[in-house]
């Protein structure tokens, strides 16, 4: 089981997940939505729209939550995503893509399955550090083989997602090292100190004491490249494989002597 955040602090979800309506009447009825909290949502759809569930689900159930794409940086670009998968016809970003049609002997399941594919391979999504999670145990095998070109840095999970109101544990969890050293606490790549307030990337590695200006790492996994911000790469101090987007989630603050989870 996958257990996110839905309150503030890490790891907050944002997810656009796919139903699949297990009606006989409504057999291969597909439906995509937003949520924060997926067993909630998944209640309201089954109650119907009185209860808070969608028009277009209300009656077609029960509904089957098939997979999940989380790992969005806000509220804003998930919602983005969600209507470019419900409406890739009308996208910009999708014009181009041949996503206007079913192919021939596809159902809308295999189509939104290939539209997310695509989404996922597309600007802007495909430099954002999603997860592609994998819900139901009976579509897994179709949805890995519609999927197996998706970028290097995004995440396969498998399993049910639960939103949970408890956060992560201490800092010490992370780089427990640091807390000895709260005077001294220097970006590895420039050199400077950490001013108030301004965000401590550290590395994955518990045993690496780098701690570094998110500026500075995405200048440094970016080398010459033309984009704005990484997916990922190395640490400038132990080396090890480091997914920008994970690290992000796990900026730190320093105000005055104490050292704050964001």
């Amino acid at each position: 089981m996958n257990i996110v955040s839905e309150g503030e602090g890490l790891n907050k979800l944002f997810g656009v997940y796919l139903l699949m309506s297990q009606n006989v009447k409504y057999k291969g009825r597909v439906y995509i939505g937003f949520t924060m909290n997926p067993q909630r949502r998944m209640k309201q759809h089954n109650r119907g729209k009185n209860y808070g569930g969608a028009k277009k689900t209300s009656g077609k159930g029960p509904w089957e939550m098939i997979l999940m794409v989380h790992g969005f940086p806000n509220e804003v670009s998930a919602l983005r995503f969600e209507w470019a998968w419900q409406n890739p016809k009308q996208s910009r970003m999708l014009k181009f893509n041949n996503v206007d049609k079913l192919k021939y002997k596809e159902n809308e399941f295999s189509y939104r399955l290939r539209v997310m594919n695509m989404m996922l391979n597309s600007g802007p999504w495909y430099r954002l550090p999603l997860i592609l999670n994998i819900i139901a145990k009976e579509y897994s095998s179709k949805i890995m083989d519609a999927n197996e070109s998706i970028p290097l840095h995004m995440k396969m999970e498998h399993g049910p997602i639960t939103a949970t109101q408890s956060y992560v544990p201490s800092f010490q969890k992370f780089q427990p090292t640091l807390l000895n050293n709260q005077d001294e606490i220097r970006c590895y790549i420039c050199a400077k100190y950490f001013e108030n307030g301004v965000p401590i990337i550290i590395c994955n590695n518990t045993n690496c004491k780098m701690t570094v200006h998110i500026y500075c790492l995405a200048k440094f996994m970016l080398h010459n490249s033309e984009h704005i911000l990484p997916t990922h790469g190395s640490c400038p101090s132990c080396s090890q494989y480091l997914h920008f987007g994970e690290l992000i989630s796990k900026q730190l603050y320093v105000f005055g002597k104490k050292i704050f989870l964001k």
